[in-house]
């Protein structure tokens, strides 16, 4: 289901994970190690990029599917993910505005071609979230459904519903699209941008109005964390609805709409209030957690979601809560020393700085480390 998210990670963040490639070798000094892992890694980085680009695509409209959706994967069975999961698909859209703006500087080689691709291809992903948003009235969850069969339509056999963290992390990718694609397109760039994607209007048509309307008038209910097992309130949730609303209101007041920015910015102020809550002043961490139904055997509450949440909030995040906030680390040193005692890789190499990383330390569901959140929890 992560396969596309983790390629975006790959190519976006400035990941150096020097300490977990290769064996210890004892005859070596351990900076000499250092030094060796993180050329081979930087030599593979340069060569995969371009591989991995080619293969991202061909889960974007795949054959048969609604032209613009992306597939969390082409396997059909053992697992069956071929299926289209907002929450997937903002993560990888996200990666193909930067593509798109501008490639100097990048650490990782993508092919010159893959520029002049991005833009139809940030258009055609915007034409098929309008089909979804729209056929999503009549589903479940609402906007807040977490994933599609391939020609568009919603899935509606049992499933964790609603996620309110799709529509927050697509309006904040869509909003950081509009402000590039307005610096330098004009007025085609103006045009499109007031049609399709922020028109002002409720109710409205347009992809980022309604995903900001939707979470600014849901975030108090309970919704299913971004793992898809425990209906409550999320930290993981809360961190990129607050996001999504911090960039919403000033995108609205940018596109004179002065009621709603005020609106979308109350509901901020509010949402920022909550990450108190979560915190634990017996453990001294973050709970991933609260008012939920079911905690799904999750006793220690720890959740790497809580440090996925930090780093897609980033500095929008109240100042307690930010990635450098005494609160983010101690959690974030629980859940390395769980991690540690959960995977013996970990302690097999324990002088390393990295550590293998997986979702959270009572996971059952194929409970082994994950690479999506191996990265990003990853020192830069």
């Amino acid at each position: 289901m992560l396969l596309i998210t983790l390629l975006a990670h790959l190519l976006s963040l400035n990941v150096c994970l020097a300490d977990i490639a290769g064996s210890p070798t004892a005859k070596r000094p351990h900076s000499y190690r250092q030094q060796t892992q993180k050329s081979d890694l930087d030599a593979w980085i340069g060569k995969q990029a371009g591989l991995s680009w080619s293969n991202a695509l061909a889960n974007i409209s795949p054959h048969g599917a609604l032209p613009g959706l992306i597939v969390a994967s082409l396997s059909t069975s053992k697992p069956d993910y071929y299926y289209s999961w907002t929450r997937d698909t903002s993560m990888f859209v996200g990666f193909v505005p930067r593509t798109w703006a501008s490639f100097e500087g990048d650490r990782v080689a993508i092919p010159t071609d893959a520029r002049s691709q991005a833009l139809a291809l940030i258009k055609q992903t915007i034409s098929a979230t309008q089909t979804l948003q729209r056929l999503s009235l009549n589903s479940p969850g609402g906007l807040g459904e977490p994933k599609y069969f391939v020609n568009g339509s919603a899935f509606t056999g049992p499933w964790g519903r609603p996620q309110r963290d799709g529509p927050a992390l697509r309006a904040t990718v869509y909003i950081k699209f509009a402000l590039a694609y307005l610096s330098v397109g004009g007025e085609e760039a103006a045009k499109y941008v007031k049609e399709t994607l922020y028109d002002g209007q409720w109710p409205s048509r347009s992809v980022i109005k309604a995903d900001l309307e939707y979470i600014s008038n849901s975030w108090k209910e309970r919704s299913f964390d971004l793992w898809e097992e425990v209906n409550g309130h999320h930290y993981f949730t809360f961190a990129v609805i607050h996001r999504a609303l911090k960039d919403g209101a000033s995108f609205a007041k940018k596109m004179d709409d002065n009621g709603a920015a005020d609106w979308y910015q109350k509901q901020a102020e509010s949402i920022g209030t909550q990450f108190e809550l979560f915190w634990d002043k017996e453990t001294r961490y973050i709970q991933a957690s609260r008012n939920f139904v079911d905690s799904h055997g999750k006793k220690s509450g720890l959740d790497v979601g809580t440090l996925l949440g930090c780093l897609h909030a980033g500095t929008q995040a109240p100042e307690l809560f930010r990635p450098d906030s005494t609160k983010l680390i101690n959690t974030f040193h629980a859940i390395l020393e769980s991690m540690s005692k959960t995977y013996p890789l970990n302690s097999r190499y324990h002088d390393l700085i990295a550590k293998a990383v997986g979702r959270y330390p009572e996971d059952i569901y194929d409970g082994v480390s994950r690479v999506l959140v191996t990265l990003g929890s990853s020192p830069p």
